[in-house]
C-alpha cells in the first residue's frame, strides 16, 4: 500500500507550491498532461501548507489519489500521447 498522496492542480498554480514540502523537486519536473494545463504533485502524510489554498482538480469524483488511482488517471489520452504507427 502506497503511503503517498497525489493531487492534480492547474499548472498556473505551480508558483504557489513550496517544493520543499512535496516530493517533486520543482515546477519543471512536475508530470503534466498533454496540453500542459494540469500537473500532478505527490506528498506524504498531511497535506502541506502551501497546497491548502490551491484548487485541486477533481477526476472521477476524487481530488486525492493513491498510487494505483493516479496511474489510472495518467493512463488516459489526456495524459499521454498515443503513438500511431503506420
Amino acid at each position: 500500500m502506497s503511503k503517498y498522496i497525489y493531487i492534480i492542480i492547474n499548472t498556473i498554480d505551480l508558483d504557489k507550491v513550496d517544493f520543499n514540502e512535496v516530493l517533486t523537486t520543482s515546477k519543471y519536473t512536475v508530470r503534466k498532461n498533454v496540453n500542459g494545463s494540469l500537473g500532478v504533485l505527490k506528498f506524504e502524510g498531511i497535506e502541506p501548507d502551501s497546497l491548502l489554498s490551491i484548487e485541486k482538480i477533481e477526476v472521477n469524483n476524487r481530488k486525492y489519489f493513491n498510487h494505483s488511482m493516479i496511474l489510472e488517471v495518467l493512463d488516459s489520452s489526456d495524459w499521454k500521447i498515443e503513438n500511431n504507427l503506420i
